[in-house]
């Protein structure tokens, strides 16, 4: 029963990662209405705030160490 839990709880949390991407892409995409150079300079913004998230959270860190 712990596994089931564990598992779904792994795939909420994967949904709700893609979610919030999604969520952030799509403030990119709706400056591209605005300006073209708004629109690079927010996706660019998005995929450092992405991978910061992904690659060098203070999370990741802690379960490294574990």
């Amino acid at each position: 029963r712990a596994v089931g839990y564990a598992v779904l709880a792994g795939l909420s949390s994967e949904h709700a990662n893609t979610g919030l991407r999604t969520y952030y892409f799509a403030i990119a995409g709706i400056l591209w209405f605005l300006h073209p150079i708004l629109f690079m300079i927010a996706t660019s913004w998005v995929m450092v705030i992405m991978m910061r998230r992904e690659f060098y959270s203070r999370s990741l860190r802690a379960i490294s160490m574990a």
